[in-house]
């Protein structure tokens, strides 16, 4: 009986790095550029000649699409895989490991011919799950290896070891080994043109230069909202009108208690206004809505973690039922996300609307919202960093333009 494996076709860019690969290769891609399915390529075509892989990921989030496409790719020939460890074998000895960089000892005592790291740059200590736990695993076999990532700012391990292909006079045949390769998005044929213009177009430049050129770029001073300015965002205007929906967004803590308020009227994004109740609840932040804006259609979205109960409130009821029973809200009114955007995502988006946004103004009043948008930064981790600075409004804000102000990048983020 005959078998048939379905194997990925490469574009241009992606043969051109499979014939000019090196021992240790890493390789920049910008966002939808290919990078990932060329690391689903390199397991596929290693495991199909009998050999172990390695997959590291910075979390196993990271490896979720990897996972599905490999397993459907090599289905006709597996013999064993599991779903919780994320190990595959197929007939003829190959085998793939996916392992999260979040372990300290991730693939040690491993024998692997060929190891692959996706999305290198954002993984919490990549220098040390390389050369301390991936690299000895490939000496048996002489196996090479594979870093694969969009760029993760301009101080970051990744960038160093793209530089590993240069002559170095303390390592003279280091060079010797190495290949680096850099691809913009544009480098994927899959993707217009007229595409990648809307991106730009909608995309600030610091943003478009990491994201889709594959540029190392530096933050300064690692900010969350490094587009933000004062003096062009932060106006006086109008009271929201009754005749348009008022829209909330949530951010659960006991202390302190957080709201933001907004409002869009066609192309007009309006911040009107923010809550804060210090050693408070979800009932007494209803309570304080309703005084003040009680005569309004309301729309809600916020923190996901809200969908769950937890010990402040009574009964341990789930937040947004409290929410919805207290303004007295219908379904169509909650927009409430399954899970939290990613602190990463969320910067782009963000940063991306202040960029690009022609009619986006949050008013003085909301002074919280402010000092967050000036002082919250961003860990090496590409997370924010809260132990710094609390940053409940920038949470509550960035929540409300993930839920409504998405279609920036809608496709990207």
């Amino acid at each position: 009986m005959e078998i048939i494996v379905s194997r990925l076709k490469l574009h241009s860019a992606q043969k051109e790095i499979i014939a000019n690969a090196k021992r240790f290769n890493t390789v920049r891609f910008g966002r939808r550029g290919g990078k990932s399915r060329l690391g689903v390529y390199l397991a596929q075509s290693t495991m199909l000649q009998g050999f172990p892989v390695g997959l590291f990921v910075p979390t196993h989030t990271y490896s979720e699409d990897f996972w599905e496409e490999i397993k459907e790719r090599l289905y006709p020939i597996t013999s064993y895989k599991s779903e919780s460890t994320h190990v595959l074998n197929i007939h003829g000895g190959g085998h793939l490991k996916i392992w999260s960089m979040e372990k300290e000892r991730a693939g040690r005592g491993r024998k692997y011919k060929r190891v692959i790291f996706d999305e290198f740059a954002f993984a919490k200590d990549p220098k040390k799950t390389w050369e301390l736990a991936a690299r000895p695993t490939l000496s048996d076999m002489e196996g090479d290896a594979w870093f694969l990532s969009t760029p993760n700012g301009h101080m970051n391990y990744f960038k160093d070891v793209c530089e590993n292909e240069k002559v170095d006079d303390k390592y003279p045949d280091k060079h010797l080994e190495w290949k680096s390769f850099h691809f913009p998005t544009s480098a994927n044929p899959y993707i217009s043109s007229e595409e990648l213009r809307k991106l730009e177009a909608n995309t600030d430049p610091l943003t478009w230069a990491q994201e889709y050129l594959a540029e190392f770029v530096t933050f300064a001073g690692k900010p969350f909202a490094y587009s933000f300015d004062r003096k062009r965002y932060v106006k006086e205007f109008d009271a929201p009108d009754k005749k348009y929906p008022l829209r909330i967004s949530f951010d659960f803590n006991i202390d302190p208690m957080t709201c933001t308020i907004h409002q869009d009227i066609g192309n007009a994004s309006r911040t009107h206004d923010e809550f804060r109740l210090m050693n408070s609840n979800t009932y007494e932040l209803c309570d304080a809505i309703i005084a003040k804006y009680g005569g309004y259609y309301l729309e809600i979205t916020g923190d996901a973690t809200g969908n769950s109960g937890n010990a402040m409130v009574a009964k341990n009821i789930n937040n947004y039922t409290i929410i919805k029973n207290k303004l007295q809200l219908n379904a169509p009114q909650m927009f409430v996300p399954e899970k939290n955007p990613a602190h990463s995502n969320s910067r782009v988006l963000c940063n991306s609307i202040l960029y690009r946004h022609t009619d986006y103004l949050i008013h003085p009043r909301c002074k919280g919202l402010i000092l967050d948008l000036e002082m919250v930064e961003m860990k090496d981790d590409n997370t924010i960093d809260k132990k710094k600075y609390g940053a409940h409004h920038l949470d509550a804000w960035r929540y409300y333009n993930n839920a409504f102000h998405y279609t920036f990048l809608k496709n990207n983020v």
